[in-house]
């Protein structure tokens, strides 16, 4: 345990903090042991590097199994929830959403959107759940146009979700 930390907490878990209640998720995919915090009174997710705005972290220890699953969690939240993530990769990740899902019009817009907030040095984290859920392409591998661009760009073949899931992560790693 670390210097004023008495009690560890893990997926499942509940505890106060102030008046609002907190809901423990577990989160593994970018690693075995990573958590998010849900704050429903304040509609409110930290789910640290497990989503970005526009993107999600790197599979670290998880499986596709794994991340794909955690990504199911997240998009089971309230759509008006409001996702706080641990770093501000938004313009990166905007570029590459473009390069998998050129046809979203909604992409367009947010991705033109953060160029604007950052050209002005504003941060464009914290992200609503609802905009991920049209514009982040690692919330979107349903979406028949993300599965053939991927299968194109990857020149593989996705047998289920988690391999979309799989294949669009291999590409942002290598973009």
């Amino acid at each position: 345990m670390m210097d004023g930390l008495d009690k560890a907490v893990e997926g499942g878990d509940e505890f106060k903090f102030g008046d609002l209640t907190v809901k423990v998720y577990d989160l593994p995919g970018h690693t075995r042991g990573h958590v998010g915090y849900h704050f429903p009174e304040a509609n409110a997710f930290f789910c640290g590097d497990t989503l970005f705005v526009l993107g999600c972290g790197r599979m670290f220890e998880g499986t596709k199994g794994q991340f794909w699953s955690t990504l199911q969690k997240i998009r089971g939240l309230p759509k008006d929830t409001v996702m706080f993530c641990a770093h501000e990769y938004s313009q990166s990740n905007a570029k590459f959403a473009r390069y998998v899902d050129p046809t979203n019009e909604c992409l367009k817009t947010a991705s033109d959107v953060i160029t604007d907030m950052r050209s002005r040095g504003e941060a464009t984290v914290p992200s609503m759940l609802a905009d991920e859920l049209l514009c982040n392409p690692f919330l979107r591998v349903e979406d028949e146009a993300i599965q053939k661009r991927a299968a194109e760009l990857t020149k593989t073949q996705a047998h289920d979700l988690s391999d979309v899931f799989a294949q669009v992560r291999l590409l942002k790693d290598s973009f």
